[in-house]
């Protein structure tokens, strides 16, 4: 499933997977958005690849708990993870 990537979406809310809850891919790639909601995952058990190329990720300890859930779940992350703040960036996996 692709998140309209490439839409330029701005933010993302928690429940815009609500009703898929079978999904196995998704790419939210290319967007504009710098964060996820924390529960943006729940009840996707069957998630196995997260994509998100081309996002300037907003670094804070509570924006980066997607790393460790995929790793705990053994979610395949793909993409260029990197987080800005200001003119350094630095990657997150």
């Amino acid at each position: 499933m692709f998140l309209q990537q490439g839409a330029s979406i701005a933010t993302v809310t928690s429940d815009v997977f609500r009703y898929n809850t079978k999904l196995r891919y998704i790419d939210i790639g290319d967007n504009t958005f710098n964060s996820i909601p924390y529960d943006l995952f729940e009840n996707l058990d069957t998630l196995s690849e997260f994509r998100a190329s081309n996002i300037d990720w907003k670094c804070s300890c509570s924006n980066t708990w997607f790393v460790a859930y995929a790793q705990n779940r053994n979610i395949t992350l793909i993409g260029d993870f990197v987080c800005s703040s200001g003119k350094d960036k630095h990657a997150l996996v």
